[in-house]
């Protein structure tokens, strides 16, 4: 018995290692077939590779100036303008390959040269916003103490300078506030101002904003400029901020320039605007100065930064618009980093007007003294240095109204001077004469336009441009028309004059000083009435009060001791 089981036993093993051996050889046989189809398949896919290869060479031997392009291929920008221009076309915003596409090898090719020709991009502007991150960290050396405002319009070049200061926040951690101007001349602009004030909430921003009611009757940009830099000052104070930010760029630098250089300027505006700018109390920064507009907005789109345009940015009306529009494109074509060139440029014409200050402030007081020019010693000097110096006069004259003044100002002046009649007198821009008394020079308002006065505060006064200053016993309101004082505060008598060139007042709620011209034209005071408004001062000259425009901090307020009230109306 045991002998049969030994057998069948036998068999079903033999049994099995026959169809063991016939399932391994048949799966050895599929494996093969398999292979050879694989390795077939690729051998076909790397003839047709092998095809495409001589149509592209057939395609590249065809241009001209294959040679001394393959030469500069080591380039890599020209190598991203050689792929774009020679393999590429744009189709509604859309990057699209020239070679054919009908299998596989050509399919991924495609591809990659696609994601070769987009990271190349990104790391381009990586690097040109690694100029503006530079310019901020090691020039300007932000510190986490640093406070900041910010002048944004929701424009594509605010935008991103804010995007860069909200970026580099994270690392230093100092302190950002968007001021924002509705200049209240497009329906645009309520949305605007509303999308921006969304946007700095979202990233925890302190947004500050005014909308301007109306204007006078100055040039529309000088006036809104002028109004929009009052407030940025107001909020410097206010906040105690160190440093005002603006997204001015390369594009406006060249439109500056340009503009200048047809209209005519002195040798510091040819040199349109500087990247940092020294104030009382801050400085004025513009980190994009380096970058393109082009640039800016494709750095908007690859950071994805929301952003507003300006339809009025179009506008041919605009000389501005218009430089923007023609000339530039055309320098750009001539040469793609011209702006490099606009950039020097004015460094270097900064640099000289910087050391040809330098010498004229240092023989300034012996020629000009009291506000008056000895026409001798003044003939004596280099004309370089003694344009420099009219220059530096209509300076202090003009303040901030100096855009009004160009080289042809200069000229005149230097032509009065040189005069060998011995009395002159010549009309200036705001009602000024320039006149001339034998050996001397001055400035002056035209007297039938200006009657300059000092009156010593009374009971009651009234003043040439129509108002009236009356003394009271007791006010119920707190606006700029009552000035409440205490005696201990001020040396009487109080009196009361027109403006002086230089005027600086202490404004209550504020720290340091401001410009009383700035705070007559952010009040919208037209630049006729100017000179005729009221100021009131105590007996060492100190400014306590712009009747209806502005307080000083001598001030008190309703609920505050005070022995002395004063109405203006």
């Amino acid at each position: 018995m045991k002998k049969r089981k030994t057998k069948v036993s036998m068999k079903k093993n033999v049994k099995r290692l026959l169809v063991f051996g016939l399932f391994s050889v048949f799966v050895i046989c599929f494996v093969f077939v398999s292979v050879y189809k694989v390795i077939n398949q690729i051998v076909e896919k790397y003839q047709e590779a092998d095809e495409l290869e001589k149509r592209i060479a057939t395609l590249t031997m065809e241009e001209e100036e294959l040679n001394n392009e393959i030469n500069r291929l080591q380039d890599k920008d020209y190598l991203a303008r050689y792929a774009r221009e020679k393999y590429f076309y744009s189709k509604n915003g859309e990057l699209i390959i020239r070679i054919p596409t009908e299998n596989w090898f050509c399919r991924f090719f495609k591809k990659y040269l696609i994601y070769i020709v987009k990271f190349y991009k990104i790391i381009k502007k990586e690097e040109i916003m690694d100029k503006v991150y530079d310019f901020l960290l090691n020039k300007v050396c932000l510190r986490k103490e640093d406070i900041i405002v910010v002048g944004v319009s929701a424009g594509p070049d605010s935008m991103a300078l804010l995007y860069i200061l909200i970026e580099l926040r994270k690392k230093i951690g100092y302190k950002v506030i968007v001021a924002h101007v509705n200049h209240n001349v497009r329906e645009e602009s309520k949305e605007e101002s509303s999308f921006l004030r969304k946007y700095c909430k979202k990233n925890n921003i302190i947004f500050e904003m005014m909308t301007i009611s109306k204007y006078g009757d100055d040039n529309f940009h000088n006036e809104a400029r002028n109004i929009r830099y009052n407030y940025y000052e107001e909020l410097i104070n206010k906040y105690h901020a160190n440093y005002l930010m603006t997204g001015h760029h390369a594009d406006d630098l060249m439109e500056t320039i340009l503009m200048r250089i047809v209209r005519g300027s002195t040798l510091r505006g040819y040199s349109g605007f500087s990247s940092i700018v020294s104030k009382d109390n801050y400085k004025i920064i513009r980190p994009l100065i380096s970058v393109t507009k082009q640039e800016l907005e494709e750095f908007d789109k690859i950071n994805h930064i929301p952003y507003r345009i300006d339809k009025s940015n179009f506008k041919d009306k605009y000389t501005r618009n218009r430089y923007r529009k023609s000339v530039l494109p055309f320098l750009k074509s001539e040469d793609k980093n011209v702006h490099e060139k606009f950039i020097n440029f004015s460094n270097q014409i900064r640099e000289n007007d910087e050391f040809i200050e330098k010498i004229a402030l240092d023989i300034i007081d012996d020629v000009y003294q009291d506000g008056v020019i000895n026409v001798d010693k003044f003939k004596k000097l280099d004309i370089v240095i003694a344009k420099r110096i009219i220059d530096y006069i209509f300076g202090m004259i003009y303040c901030d109204d100096i855009t009004q003044i160009d080289n042809r100002h200069v000229e005149l002046v230097i032509d009065v001077i040189n005069s060998k009649r011995a009395s002159m007198i010549i009309n200036m821009p705001n009602d000024y004469l320039v006149v001339k008394e034998y050996n001397r020079v001055y400035f002056k308002k035209n007297i039938d336009l200006v009657i300059p006065y000092d009156i010593e505060l009374s009971d009651e006064v009234f003043l040439p441009n129509g108002l009236t200053i009356k003394r009271i016993n007791e006010a119920k309101t707190n606006g700029n028309d009552i000035l409440r004082l205490n005696s201990k505060d001020v040396l009487l008598p109080l009196r009361v004059r027109n403006r002086k060139n230089g005027d600086r007042m202490q404004v209550k709620n504020m720290s340091g000083t401001k410009k009383v011209s700035e705070i007559l034209i952010n009040a919208k005071i037209p630049a006729s009435k100017r000179d005729l408004w009221p100021i009131v001062v105590d007996s060492e000259d100190k400014i306590v009060w712009i009747p209806k425009i502005k307080k000083s901090k001598y001030n008190r307020l309703k609920d505050e001791e005070c022995d002395i009230i004063f109405e203006c109306f």
